[in-house]
């Protein structure tokens, strides 16, 4: 009867706090950042573009609507193979799907910190304020404006309580659990989280294998790592390849060096807008603001009560020796968890710290780290001083005050703190895509998302009606949800090909340098020509472009006719890099050439009277034939990516880089029937993996239940 109770509770609890999403009907939050808004324009567009892939009972590898072909899967963002995303989003509407992912999110953290807590305390009561404490702090509700990140952190103290269960209690049932949430983790998308999780897992194991020395810790460790890891390689393995062609890739140091916690920002941990705050604009007028340039939602420790519980607690018990002495050196977990305190709060602050030289390794190096170790900070943290607490044995009716005080705090700062709008506001088909789709433009979006930033430094997230008077904007990723077609990128993401980045930061280069003079440049156009680009969305005036379309404050130009899939060269020339294919495209006054990345024959124009006829076209497949009278080239505008696989009238065909970032295809004269499909790299072999790894995970668990094995 407790236990249902107690879910009753806390689902009760994250529906009052998400009550605006529910009640008096179905609304989105439509919270902004600096360019866009994370939630709308990247979260809700990947899982609108997942449930249609779902409802054709497929999985999203490659969606050509982005970029000239962008590997969706293989960025991880989406989540196509968590199963909690695949199980919400296959049965339930988009919207309800999406709304009630926050629910279970809330759900997660308050029911994991709650066991965690009553494991440590073995207090229901100190157990519960704990769980609310951290559910609803500034690191976890003002993580609301990117639902992945949210996801990730959710199964952290449930995580952690299953990883004391397995083993220090020997559960093998929990470990089965550990293994299944951990892999869930990273299945959502955001491996960074799942990376630092385990990074404090390992330090854990560590003193406990030290402390024991037993060798079963061994032993289940390994099976924890390997079952884990089978388990995710199907997502493991694409996120690896991403990460390898990515701009994420970063010099010794990384984002720890350049985006580390300023000490300034400890006073979020008692008030959550000590400089001012994002829903009117006030925190960027702030002389914090100017000084750090922290972004004020993922630099944020607000605990409510406790950060001033913590003022007198602390104190108190560094003067009370005997407290130290005969209670918490007794106490199994609380050194470990002051350990992991410590080395979160120096990771926190990045390269500011003497673990600088770790943080320059590979991987490590791309974390953003006061948004990653915050969260961890305030984790560790707070089971450290709830320690304290807890030996102070105070009687549970206070801490049921504390309790009622807590959610009160945490209501009166959140208080229609995220903006909101109606589904149909993010859902109803713009004018501009309306007009697009007509004859399959495809779009390039300049100078919004500036326009964008102006808005929200002034005034915040009160201004959502401006923004929304940009949202016609047919940009990544939220033409997925219109299933329209743009040829660029989410640039603000580190999550794209380095040289498809390239491409997008050099004619951003070229925009930026033609709006001063209100004419397009023909290395503009030449540009935009080879990234397939017909139209161009954008705030700015062009005197020597034409006008085809106006909503609002944007303006749509033509740049150019639309560019076939599929283009015959009898011939082509090598380029060195970027600088020189750009100088060779700006020298073809016919722009009648394709360049490879590799030596090859002499150049020769473009054959016009060769055209390719497309059989199929589909995003991971595409079938066409062809009759040249002379070898040459068979030029895709389709993004080179590994997993593409080609086939010329039924045998095996090498595909080369073309352009920087396309693909070309040597063709021989006569009839050719040319196939193009994409399967992700090891897809069948990371496959297998992951059912040898749910096969262990049923033995595991079989183990667990049985009643000859079955825990005290």
């Amino acid at each position: 009867m407790h236990a249902v109770l107690l879910n009753l509770f806390f689902l009760g609890l994250s529906l009052f706090f998400l009550r605006n999403l529910f009640f008096p009907d179905l609304k989105l939050f439509y919270p902004a950042d600096f360019v866009v808004s994370d939630l709308i324009d990247v979260n809700f567009a990947l899982k609108s573009y997942l449930a249609k892939c779902l409802i054709d009972f497929r999985l999203p590898f490659i969606t050509p609507n982005v970029g000239n072909g962008f590997a969706i899967l293989a960025e991880s963002q989406i989540g196509a193979l968590n199963i909690f995303n695949l199980i919400f989003y296959f049965f339930l509407p988009t919207v309800w799907a999406f709304n009630l992912t926050y629910l279970l999110g809330f759900y997660f953290v308050l029911l994991g910190t709650y066991y965690l807590g009553n494991y440590l305390y073995k207090n229901r009561a100190l157990a519960l304020f704990l769980a609310v404490s951290f559910g609803f702090s500034g690191s976890i509700y003002l993580k609301v404006v990117h639902q992945t990140l949210f996801q990730a952190i959710s199964l952290i103290p449930l995580v952690f309580f299953l990883f004391l269960k397995a083993f220090k209690d020997k559960s093998k049932l929990s470990l089965a659990a550990l293994i299944f949430f951990s892999a869930q983790q990273f299945l959502y998308g955001q491996f960074y989280y799942s990376l630092a999780t385990n990074l404090f897992l390992f330090v854990a194991w560590l003193y406990f294998f030290i402390s024991c020395k037993n060798k079963r810790l061994l032993v289940d460790y390994l099976l924890y790592l390997i079952i884990t890891f089978l388990l995710v390689s199907p997502q493991f393995v694409q996120t690896v390849v991403y990460f390898l062609q990515s701009s994420r890739i970063a010099p010794s140091g990384g984002n720890l060096y350049t985006n580390v916690f300023k000490p300034l920002y400890l006073l979020t941990f008692f008030w959550p807008f000590p400089f001012g705050t994002v829903t009117n604009g006030s925190f960027f007028r702030s002389f914090a603001w100017r000084q750090t340039r922290l972004i004020p939602w993922e630099a944020n420790l607000f605990v409510g009560v406790v950060g001033f519980l913590t003022l007198l607690a602390v104190p108190y018990s560094i003067f009370k020796k005997d407290l130290w002495q005969k209670r918490l050196k007794k106490e199994r977990y609380f050194i470990i968890f002051l350990i992991l305190f410590v080395l979160s709060f120096l990771l926190m602050f990045g390269g500011h710290t003497p673990l600088r030289l770790l943080l320059t390794l590979p991987v490590i190096n791309g974390f953003r780290a006061y948004a990653r170790f915050g969260v961890l900070t305030v984790f560790f943290g707070l089971i450290v001083v709830f320690y304290l607490f807890n030996n102070f044995r105070l009687n549970k009716n206070i801490y049921l005050v504390l309790l009622l005080s807590q959610i009160l705090i945490y209501l009166c700062f959140y208080q229609h703190y995220y903006p909101v709008v109606k589904p149909r506001t993010i859902t109803k088909r713009p004018a501009i895509v309306k007009f697009l789709e007509k004859n399959n433009y495809s779009s390039y979006t300049h100078s919004v998302s500036q326009k964008w930033r102006r808005i929200f430094v002034k005034n915040g997230y009160s201004s959502v009606n401006e923004y929304l008077k940009l949202h016609s904007a047919n940009r990544p990723f939220l033409n997925l949800v219109y299933n329209s077609r743009t040829c660029g990128i989410f640039a603000s993401s580190g999550y794209n090909s380095l040289n498809y980045s390239r491409l997008v930061n050099k004619l951003n280069f070229y925009l930026n340098q033609d709006r001063f003079d209100r004419r397009i440049s023909t290395k503009t156009k030449k540009l935009a020509r080879l990234m397939g680009c017909t139209h161009l969305i954008t705030t700015h005036k062009y005197q020597n472009l034409k006008q085809v379309f106006w909503d609002k404050d944007l303006k749509v130009y033509a740049l150019g006719p639309k560019q076939p899939l599929a283009r015959f060269y009898s011939a082509a020339e090598e380029y060195i890099d970027i600088n020189d294919l750009l100088t060779r495209i700006n020298n073809n006054k016919n722009a009648n050439k394709v360049y490879l990345n590799e030596p090859v024959l002499t150049e020769a124009p473009l054959v016009e009277k060769v055209k390719p006829q497309i059989l199929i076209r589909q995003p991971e497949y595409l079938k066409l034939k062809l009759y040249n009278k002379e070898p040459g080239y068979l030029y895709f505008q389709i993004r080179y990516f590994p997993g593409w696989q080609a086939m010329i009238n039924g045998k095996r065909a090498k595909l080369t880089k073309a352009n920087l970032s396309f693909m070309a295809l040597k063709v021989l004269k006569g009839k050719n029937v040319v196939e193009l499909k994409y399967c992700p790299p090891f897809w069948r072999l990371s496959l297998f993996l992951a059912s040898v790894g749910y096969t262990l995970l049923a033995i595991i668990l079989a183990v667990g239940i049985s009643p000859a094995k079955k825990d005290t």
